[in-house]
């Protein structure tokens, strides 16, 4: 599922999804993909759809306390004001650059 409030975007991913083909379909202007969901598939992500906004803000608030515990020790990810992230990894650097440098607390 993708989702955009840009008209210039969406008119790209929608010809990536018809294989480049505009309304006339005699006229091909963009590779495009294959890539259609089976029935499963299809299920699962509607399913998932139906928690979407609550998992999104779950995940926000996970983050901002990996963010509390990890500022000191680590470089954090970056997420600039009024955007969010579905953090899909939450990915961190060693300030000391050194795996055997990093310790656990509460471990």
């Amino acid at each position: 599922m993708i989702f955009t409030n840009k008209k210039e975007i969406a008119h790209k991913l929608r010809l990536i999804r018809e294989h480049g083909m505009t309304k006339d379909k005699n006229n091909s202007i963009r590779l495009g993909l294959n890539s259609r969901l089976d029935t499963i598939q299809a299920a699962i992500l509607l399913a998932k759809f139906e928690v979407f906004e609550s998992e999104i803000s779950n995940r926000q608030v996970i983050a901002e306390r990996y963010n509390e515990a990890f500022e000191k020790d680590f470089f954090l990810q970056k997420i600039d004001n009024g955007f969010k992230s579905v953090f899909a990894q939450y990915s961190v650097i060693s300030k000391s650059r050194k795996k055997t440098e990093i310790i656990f607390k509460n471990s």
